[in-house]
């Protein structure tokens, strides 16, 4: 018996693409047990983003993508924590729909902002602070 079924004392959950297939998983810390890891095993629908963003050697901690897909805006910020004894993963994951490429805007934690434009969908990108265009992993 597992995921979702299992009953245990939870303390943090971690979200991070753990299995490289482009959705998000979830890993559950539980108390006095081993951690429940929670697989997006669905049916992909729609295209998608994967950002890691870099200064130099470390990761942009504080920057902030904005991405434009289809009209759609989304925003999201390389964060640090985001559950009780719990680090997710510092790539950032949009969700495109039907669109193929999408602009993004990056702002740097200094406040320096860089466009890439036309993106293409459906991959794993290094942004790094000056490049000229993403690099794919």
């Amino acid at each position: 018996e597992g995921g979702l079924a299992a009953e245990e004392i939870s303390r943090g959950a971690a979200t991070g693409d753990y299995d490289h297939d482009s959705d998000l998983d979830i890993l559950v810390a539980n108390l006095d047990a081993p951690p429940t890891l929670l697989r997006n095993d669905t049916e992909h629908q729609g295209h998608w983003l994967l950002l890691a963003l870099r200064q130099g050697a470390t990761e942009a901690i504080g920057a902030r993508v904005q991405i434009t897909a289809d009209g759609r805006h989304q925003l999201r910020e390389v964060q640090t924590s985001s559950s009780f004894q719990a680090q997710s993963d510092t790539r950032l994951h949009f969700g495109l729909g039907l669109a193929t490429t999408a602009d993004i805007e990056v702002t740097w934690p200094d406040g320096e902002r860089q466009v890439f434009s036309a993106v293409a969908a459906d991959r794993h990108y290094l942004l790094r602070r000056g490049a000229d265009r993403p690099i794919t992993e």
